[in-house]
């Protein structure tokens, strides 16, 4: 059943878990960030704090050796596992796919490089958390593993893409998907990886000037302000979000009968606009993507307060 944008909102807000003093650790989450490499060590790093800024309380990083004792050093505050070689063997995947089970939402591909084996570990990992129902969140470089096998993500419905503009259009490409407006290209796509399991295909997230959060053919626009700044990262802090809320979307209290995960992407992307919003407020134009993170939290609280009695 379609429902306006205000009601996706609605059971967006409602995802986020209370704060009483009944919770245990993990009661708010618990999300595994798989990526990193020997270049690039900031954007799994953006990509946790931002889902710890969200509130989840668990955040285990899975990354490349090399990478991990940078990120490690950048916060104490997110639990770093150094082993993610890029080689989709067995004797590689068996303690990732361990260490994933204690998690209630995945996030692959900040930072994760574009090597044949890393992009051949996304399609096992993925496969394995749709087998378990988990929620995956792919991002960034997984994201080339979907343009260049396809198939092997048709049929997940617990999945979010997050394509830029350009990201979005070589997708549409890869795809056979026809050039247009985002929101038709996004469509398209959902479409396109649909199967059995999920008729209306994936969540896609289509980031641009406005965010859009598509399944199959419901949009959800977010025309929430942000910035106009595009400092490098801004993309990870709200994958970091996105998987919060998808691991939100899987908690006991979360509502039922409607699209947690595209109710959920909508919410984290006016939640990531709004804290840009705040840091460009402050900042200027000197304003960089770990400005964000402090103005994270606070965003979430204002989103809440305003979307959960807007009827």
């Amino acid at each position: 059943m379609d429902m306006s944008v205000s009601a996706y909102f609605r059971r967006g807000a409602s995802l986020v878990p209370l704060l009483c003093e009944e919770l245990h650790k993990g009661s708010s989450g618990r999300l595994a960030v798989l990526g990193g490499s020997v270049e690039y060590t900031g954007a799994p790093f953006l990509a946790g704090m931002g889902a710890m800024r969200a509130g989840v309380d668990i955040l285990h990083i899975i990354t490349h050796p090399d990478a991990a004792v940078p990120i490690k050093a950048l916060s104490p505050d997110l639990i770093v596992h150094p082993l993610l070689h890029p080689d989709p063997s067995e004797k590689v995947l068996k303690p990732i796919l361990a260490l994933l089970e204690r998690v209630h939402a995945v996030l692959i591909g900040p930072g994760l490089g574009r090597e044949p084996g890393a992009l051949a570990l996304v399609a096992k990992v993925a496969e394995h958390l749709h087998n378990a129902g988990k929620p995956v969140v792919l991002d960034a470089d997984a994201l080339m593993a979907v343009m260049e096998n396809p198939a092997a993500f048709r049929g997940h419905p617990n999945v979010i893409l997050t394509p830029n503009i350009n990201e979005l259009k070589r997708m549409c490409e890869a795809m056979g998907v026809p050039s247009g407006e985002p929101a038709a290209m996004a469509a398209g796509i959902s479409e396109k990886l649909s199967g059995p399991d999920a008729p209306d295909g994936p969540v896609v997230v289509a980031k641009g000037a406005s965010d859009i959060a598509v399944r199959g053919k419901t949009t959800v626009p977010v025309k929430q302000h942000g910035s106009p700044r595009r400092a490098g990262g801004q993309g990870d802090i709200l994958s970091g979000i996105l998987g919060a809320f998808a691991a939100w979307s899987t908690l006991p209290k979360a509502p039922g009968g409607g699209d947690n995960l595209l109710a959920g992407a909508a919410a984290a992307c006016s939640i990531n606009r709004r804290a840009s919003a705040k840091a460009y407020e402050l900042q200027g134009r000197g304003m960089l993507a770990s400005d964000m993170l402090i103005h994270v939290a606070p965003s979430v609280d204002r989103f809440i307060s305003e979307h959960s009695n807007d009827e």
